[in-house]
């Protein structure tokens, strides 16, 4: 008796999953913590933070952009937070917040950065434009919108009635890598605008921070 002859189809094999061969391809690529810039490890800090010598000519420029009408400045004994905050274009109160959030000892080289680069410029323009320092005003009040960012390098700009600052950060990963490499990766993080006669108290206040810090307060 002859047996049925069992008609077998080709089934062509499934591509292997991209999930799959991402976790298991043995050629990964380098890990990236930000725009690679020259960087070069000055002290690192007991707690393992580092001070470094960081050229920014190279550093990509921060696409968040915030324009502030208030800046103040609170330390708790542990980070410095910084506040940036916009007035509503019609009527009282705040529109918007900014808070950024610097550990100590980032904080200390922002502010030693900021009166060797800064100051004599902003001296000139108090001169040059008869610049009036304007009050300083303390958000006690959170508004509708506002939001919270880190960073622990920062670049000031002064040019008349006009001052910016690009805000950048360089995480854990970076700070190891910056041991045996003389790139450092970093993150624009924010560009803040605020007038020159705004930027001149809130300097003066930034300093008196740093003599806390430094005081071991």
């Amino acid at each position: 008796m002859a047996k049925n002859r069992v008609n077998t189809a080709q089934v062509q094999k499934a591509p292997p999953s991209k999930l799959l061969m991402g976790l298991t391809s043995q050629a990964t690529p380098s890990r990236s913590e930000g725009a690679a810039v020259d960087g070069m490890e000055v002290e690192r800090y007991p707690d393992g933070s580092v001070r470094y010598a960081v050229n920014l000519n190279n550093a990509p420029v921060p696409q968040r952009r915030y324009v502030a009408d208030i800046a103040t400045v609170d330390y708790n004994g542990f980070e410095v937070n910084i506040v940036f905050a916009q007035t509503k274009i019609f009527g009282q109160g705040l529109e918007s917040a900014l808070s950024i959030k610097i550990n100590l000892n980032a904080f200390n080289d922002i502010v030693r950065a900021l009166y060797v680069n800064v100051q004599s410029e902003l001296e000139r323009a108090r001169q040059l434009i008869k610049l009036k320092d304007e009050q300083l005003v303390q958000v006690n009040a959170e508004p509708a919108h506002s939001a919270k960012l880190i960073a622990n390098v920062a670049n000031f700009a002064l040019s008349g009635h006009e001052t910016c600052i690009d805000f950048y950060h360089v995480n854990a990963y970076a700070n190891a890598k910056l041991a045996t490499s003389s790139k450092l990766d970093i993150e624009a993080v924010v560009r803040v605008d605020l007038r020159t006669s705004l930027f001149a108290p809130f300097s003066v206040e930034l300093g008196k921070i740093a003599e806390r810090i430094a005081a071991g307060e």
